[in-house]
C-alpha cells in the first residue's frame, strides 16, 4: 500500500448547510481549518500548537459568535458553547483552538487529521456552516479558494488570522527525498548524496535539527559530513505540496554502542528559545515542581521532534516524528531533563512500532518516558530501574519496565536518559488489553487521571464504616481490589525502604467493567534502596494508623486472613525474590550494563561528579541488600508479636 504522503488525490464533496433565514449568521463562514498543527503557529495563551479552525465574517460589519456552538460531531451540535464575546470585524478572520482545553477560544475538542465533521451552530440549533474533512497532513491547511470560496484547497502555507494564498486542488506531494546512506554511525568522514522518486524542482536541507523549508539550503551536489550531524531534507515542485521531511542522524567517530542509542533532532528554537523554548528557565515560565522562580521548563509544553532509535549494533528500527513534553517532578531542576513521548495522529503515527522492553510482549507503544533517574540523579542513576527490576515477572505488580539508553540531541551527545513506559490509560491497554477509554486511574487517592473516583470512593467507605476483622467484610474488600497484587505491592514498598512512599506516588487502576477490582502501581522509588534509610520500624510506619497515606494497608492487616497472608508471602518473598544472591545478581548485571556509558554520562554533566563516586553509590545499594533480609524478618516479628521463623525446605524428585 503507498504511502498516505504520496501521490493520493482526494476528491472532496462538501455540503454547506444554511438553515433557516439568519442573514446575520449567514455572513459568518468557515475559511480554513488546520487538523495537524505541529510547527506552523502556537496559541499565544497555552504556547502549544494546537489544530485551530478560522472564521470569515463576510459582511460590512462586526459580527459576534457569543452563545453559538462549535461541534465535530453531527448528533452532537451542542458541544461547545462560546460563552464569552467574540467578534469578527467585517473582512476579517479570527481562529478558535481545537485543543480540548475548553476555555475561551479554546475548544473541548480536537480535530482529526484521519478527516471528520465540522460545524458553526447557531443559538437555536441550525447549522450556520460546516463541512466534512478529508484526511489532512502535517502543517499543511484546508481552505476556500482566494478566487472561488466555494472551491476547498490544501494549502502548504497556512494563513490563520488573514486572507488564504494560493492552493491546491488536491493532496499530491512531491517527491520523496531518498539518500544515498543509512542513518547511523561512521568511523569517519561520509558524503550523503540526494536525489528523489520522481521529477522535482528542487531539494532543500538543514544541518542544525531544524525543519527544512524553501528557504532552507538547496541542494546541489554531495553533501560532506565530518561530525555529528542529523540531516534533514524536503523536496519542492509547483503545484504540488512539498514532500513529507524525511530525517537521517549520521554520527562520526563515536564510542562504540553498548546500549541502544537515540536520536532526538528539532528546532533549537523549541528547546532553547525564551518564550517558547521547552528546556530553559527562559521568560515564561511558571512557578511549579521545588522551584519558587517561573520556569519555562516548568510547562506542559509539547513540542514536534524526530525521533529515531538505534539498536547496540547500529541498526535503525524507528524513524518517525512524535512530540516530546519536559517530564517529571522537582526532577525538572538538574540539567539533564526527562522527557515524555508521544505518539499521535497529527505527527504522521499513533504508535512506535517496536518492543523496546524484552520482558514484555508488547511491540508497539503509543507513549514513552526517557527519564533522568529522578532523585537518583546525583548518586546511582539506576536505583528505580532496579527495583522494577527485581518485581518483574516474580511478582503481580504493575511496574515499568527499565532501558537505558544513550541521548543525542540535534546531534549532540546528551548522556543517559532511561527509557521507561509511561503509566497511563495506553499503559493500561497494552499491559492487560483493557479499553482505554474505559479505566479509572487515580493518584494519591484522590486526584482523578482518567475514569472516576467513585468506585474507589465506595470502597474506601465501606472499609472506614465496617469491622474488617469480620470474614464477610474482608471478602467484600477481596471482591473490590486485588487483595494478592496489593499484599506484594505493600511488601515491595517495605523492602524498599521507599522514602518517598506512601505520602508520595500512588496509583491504582481498574476496568470499567463488572466485578473489576483495583489494581496498584509501581513506580518513581529513587528514594528507595538506600537512598534515604529511614530510622526505626519500617513495617510499623507502612501500618501506620490514623494517617490518610497508610489507612488502607493499616486497616486490612486487622484482618487475621490479610495478616497470615502478608507475613507468610513477606518471608516467601526474602527467600525467593528478594534472596541476597538473586538482588546481587541483579543490581550487578544492571551496573554492569551502564558501567561503560557512565564515563561519557559523567564527562557530560559532571555528574554523579567522578565514576568512582557512582561506583561507591551503587555500593550503599549492595550493602542495603547483604542487610535487609534479617531486619525485614526482625521488623515483622516486632510488629506483629512473632515468635520468629521456621525454615521449611522443598525437594523434588524425577521419577
Amino acid at each position: 500500500m503507498k504511502d498516505k504522503y504520496t501521490l493520493l488525490i482526494f476528491l472532496f464533496i462538501s455540503a454547506f448547510c444554511k438553515t433557516g433565514s439568519d442573514s446575520y449568521a449567514a455572513d459568518i463562514v468557515i475559511s480554513e481549518i488546520l487538523a495537524a498543527n505541529n510547527t506552523t503557529n502556537y496559541d499565544e495563551y497555552y504556547y502549544n500548537f494546537g489544530d485551530w479552525i478560522e472564521f470569515y465574517n463576510s459582511s460590512a460589519s462586526p459580527k459576534n459568535l457569543q452563545g453559538y456552538f462549535l461541534t465535530d460531531d453531527p448528533d452532537n451540535l451542542f458541544k461547545y458553547q462560546i460563552t464569552d464575546y467574540f467578534a469578527i470585524n467585517p473582512g476579517s478572520q479570527r481562529i478558535f483552538w481545537a485543543d480540548e482545553y475548553d476555555s475561551y477560544i479554546h475548544t473541548n475538542f480536537s480535530i482529526d487529521n484521519e478527516g471528520e465533521f465540522i460545524a458553526l451552530i447557531d443559538p437555536s440549533g441550525n447549522i450556520v456552516d460546516s463541512l466534512t474533512l478529508p484526511p489532512q497532513f502535517p502543517d499543511v491547511s484546508f481552505g476556500r479558494s482566494p478566487v472561488n470560496s466555494q472551491n476547498w484547497q490544501y494549502f502548504d502555507h497556512p494563513t490563520p488570522g488573514s486572507s488564504n494564498g494560493s492552493g491546491i486542488d488536491n493532496a499530491i506531494f512531491s517527491g520523496e527525498v531518498i539518500f544515498s546512506l543509512e542513518p547511523g554511525f561512521y568511523s569517519g568522514s561520509i558524503v550523503v548524496e540526494l536525489s528523489t522518486n520522481q521529477s522535482v524542482e528542487e531539494i532543500r536541507y538543514t544541518l542544525d535539527g531544524s525543519f527544512p523549508a524553501e528557504y532552507s539550503t538547496l541542494y546541489a551536489g554531495p553533501i560532506s559530513i565530518s561530525k555529528n550531524r542529523v540531516l534533514r531534507a524536503r523536496s519542492f515542485t509547483d503545484q504540488m505540496l512539498p514532500s513529507p521531511i524525511k530525517s537521517h542522524s549520521f554520527f562520526i567517530g563515536e564510542d562504540s554502542l553498548t546500549l541502544p542509542a537515540i536520536s532526538i533532532s528539532t528546532a533549537s528554537a523549541y528547546l532553547e528559545d525564551p518564550m517558547i523554548g521547552i528546556y530553559v528557565e527562559g521568560e515564561n515560565g511558571k512557578i511549579d515542581n521545588c522551584i519558587d522562580s517561573a520556569m519555562n521548563f516548568n510547562q506542559d509544553w509539547e513540542r514536534a521532534v524526530n525521533f529515531e532509535y538505534f539498536l547496540p549494533s547500529g541498526e535503525q528500527v524507528i524513524n518517525q516524528v512524535v512530540g516530546v513534553k519536559i517530564n517529571g517532578g522537582c526532577s525538572r531542576n538538574v540539567p539533564s531533563k526527562s522527557f515524555a513521548v508521544y505518539a499521535r495522529k497529527k505527527y504522521g503515527k499513533n504508535r512506535m512500532e517496536y518492543p523496546f522492553f524484552k520482558n514484555k510482549n508488547i511491540i508497539e507503544y503509543k507513549n514513552l518516558i526517557l527519564r533522568n533517574a529522578g532523585n537518583d540523579y546525583y548518586y546511582a542513576y539506576m536505583r528505580d530501574g532496579f527495583m522494577q527490576t527485581l518485581v518483574a515477572d516474580v511478582t503481580a505488580i504493575d511496574y515499568q519496565s527499565y532501558q537505558p539508553a544513550r541521548i543525542y540531541i540535534n546531534g549532540k551527545y546528551w548522556g543517559i536518559l532511561n527509557m521507561r513506559e509511561k503509566q497511563n490509560e495506553h499503559y493500561l491497554a497494552a499491559n492487560h488489553n483493557v479499553d482505554p477509554d474505559r479505566v479509572d486511574l487515580i493518584e494519591s487517592n484522590s486526584v482523578v487521571i482518567e475514569g472516576s473516583d467513585e468506585h474507589y470512593v465506595a470502597m474506601m467507605d465501606f472499609l472506614r464504616s465496617h469491622d474488617i476483622t469480620d470474614s464477610v467484610n474482608y471478602a467484600y474488600m477481596c471482591s473490590q481490589m486485588d487483595m494478592d497484587q496489593f499484599i506484594d505491592y505493600y511488601i515491595a514498598q517495605i523492602y524498599f525502604e521507599n522514602e518517598d512512599w506512601p505520602m508520595h506516588n500512588i496509583k491504582c487502576w481498574r476496568p470499567q467493567t463488572e466485578g473489576a477490582k483495583w489494581r496498584w502501581l509501581l513506580y518513581d522509588t529513587d528514594y528507595g534502596f538506600g537512598r534515604w534509610p529511614r530510622t526505626g520500624n519500617t513495617v510499623n510506619w507502612a501500618f501506620m494508623k490514623d494517617w490518610e497515606p497508610t489507612m488502607l494497608g493499616a486497616t486490612l492487616v486487622e484482618n487475621e486472613a490479610f495478616r497470615d497472608e502478608f507475613c507468610q508471602r513477606f518471608a516467601a518473598r526474602l527467600s525467593t525474590s528478594y534472596s541476597i544472591p538473586r538482588v546481587l545478581h541483579i543490581l550487578d548485571s544492571l551496573r554492569s550494563n551502564i558501567d561503560t556509558e557512565m564515563h561519557l554520562h559523567i564527562e557530560k554533566w559532571g555528574s554523579p561528579w567522578a565514576h568512582w563516586h557512582w561506583i561507591d553509590n551503587t555500593q550503599v545499594m549492595d550493602e542495603f541488600a547483604l542487610g535487609r533480609g534479617s531486619l525485614m524478618y526482625q521488623q515483622v516479628n516486632d510488629k506483629f508479636h512473632l515468635e520468629g521463623t521456621a525454615s521449611l525446605v522443598l525437594s523434588s524428585s524425577d521419577f
